[in-house]
């Protein structure tokens, strides 16, 4: 079982060869493991399924897809690492975002942040470096705190 990290390296700098638009691959992926409901997973896990009917699964459903997302997705499923899907795209934005000079952070509060909150947060966070700090739109309001999820 490979990492990982290792698998989003290499999609990232077959991407960068092939001058594809690194969101558009995160977007791709994101569609693709969206669709990874219990009995896709199922379908993925069962070892009576041969590895080339379920690529041939990818294959017939995903052919829009990108050349380098289909082979990376055929590759996870010959090495049995299809399951790693939802890491390999978190290790690959923030290896996007870490190549941006962007650092995500996640803010735990007390109180519910207003708009002028968040803009601080960020002023206040990248005040005095070169980073650029991404503070998600993902708010979250529950139990007396706002949660804003993102990677540091």
């Amino acid at each position: 079982m490979k990492s990982s990290k290792s698998y989003a390296v290499a999609l990232m700098d077959l991407c960068k060869e092939n001058n594809n638009d690194l969101n558009k691959v995160v977007s791709d992926l994101q569609l693709v493991y969206s669709l990874f409901d219990e009995d896709f997973v199922k379908f993925l896990k069962f070892p009576k399924i041969s590895k080339q009917e379920k690529k041939d699964v990818f294959n017939k459903n995903f052919s829009f897809l990108d050349k380098n997302i289909l082979g990376l997705l055929k590759v996870l499923v010959d090495n049995n690492d299809i399951l790693q899907l939802d890491q390999i795209i978190n290790d690959l934005i923030e290896l996007i975002n870490e190549e941006k000079g962007i650092i995500v952070l996640d803010v735990l509060s007390t109180e519910k942040l207003t708009e002028l909150n968040i803009k601080e947060l960020h002023y206040e966070s990248s005040n005095g470096t070169n980073l650029t700090v991404e503070l998600p739109k993902n708010a979250i309001w529950c139990g007396g705190s706002s949660i804003i999820k993102g990677r540091e």
